[in-house]
């Protein structure tokens, strides 16, 4: 979805757009970076779900000093302003026994894989505007 992004390059395809479909361009809108994007003003929203993390921010500067926080799933992190062009990283998934998604959501998945997958491992969505 979206524009392809180049982590080589840092840039943006010119290639054209997938359309968005019309579920998370709702969800976009209603939960409204990197140096690449043309504005930076805009949030960039992160998603986590499955297994929690452990999450670093630092400073524009990898000399400056490091805080962490766990992400869990349903959290979400807005990042705005300068925090949009700080460094960031994920270094360790932590492993939960306990299942993150239980019953209610067992009854809605059909498929046993998915459900294993969301309960073993981390998915992180992140919503930026390019444009």
């Amino acid at each position: 979805m979206g524009n392809d992004y180049n982590w080589d390059t840092k840039e943006y395809s010119n290639v054209a757009r997938q359309s968005l479909p019309d579920e998370m361009a709702k969800l976009s809108r209603l939960i409204v970076c990197s140096q690449s994007e043309r504005d930076l003003s805009r949030p960039l929203v992160s998603i986590s779900l499955g297994q929690p993390a452990i999450y670093l921010t630092g400073g524009t500067s990898l000399n400056d000093p490091v805080d962490a926080l766990i992400l869990r799933s349903g959290d979400i992190l807005i990042m705005s302003g300068e925090q949009r062009l700080v460094y960031h990283a994920v270094p360790r998934i932590i492993e939960e026994q306990t299942k993150i998604f239980g019953d209610e959501f067992i009854q809605m998945v059909k498929e046993k894989e998915v459900l294993d997958y969301a309960n073993n491992c981390r998915i992180n969505i992140t919503i930026r505007q390019v444009e």
